[in-house]
């Protein structure tokens, strides 16, 4: 990849294909009769809409930025684009940590099934992210500026 509107474009698709995955593998376990995979699935779903939802946005944003800017490959703003873009994946990382931690927390208060499987079904989805965007704030970093 050779620059960060190419990075941004690749990384939305990622985050699409990833959660498109997980919204169908969501769908089957709320299907199945076990509340702890039905709770589990209810939030594959649930992240996987929202993670749809930011992907189409930031693909959307994305483009509209490349439209709006005199000189999208202007070094300069390339540069600005690839910071502001590490900064927001550096933020993100350590908050799935929270997102684990609450999700744990979750599952380990409650006696009920389902409430244990959504509880555990948020500490993956936070792992998952946690994955995602510690990886890309490290490809970021590399890009040509």
């Amino acid at each position: 990849m050779s620059d960060i509107w190419e990075f941004n474009r690749d990384l939305t698709g990622r985050l699409m294909n990833i959660n498109l995955v997980n919204l169908e593998m969501g769908r089957q376990l709320m299907k199945v009769k076990n509340p702890f995979w039905r709770g589990f699935g209810t939030q594959a779903v649930a992240w996987a809409v929202i993670n749809i939802g930011i992907a189409l946005i930031g693909k959307m944003g994305t483009s509209k930025r490349i439209d709006t800017l005199e000189n999208p490959y202007d070094e300069t703003i390339m540069g600005a684009e690839t910071r502001k873009l590490r900064r927001i994946l550096l933020i993100n990382t350590p908050l799935n940590w929270l997102y684990m931690l609450g999700g744990y927390r979750w599952a380990k208060r409650t006696q009920d099934e389902y409430q244990k499987g959504n509880g555990w079904g948020i500490v993956l989805q936070g792992f998952i992210l946690f994955c995602f965007d510690s990886t890309h704030s490290i490809l970021v970093s590399r890009l040509k500026r």
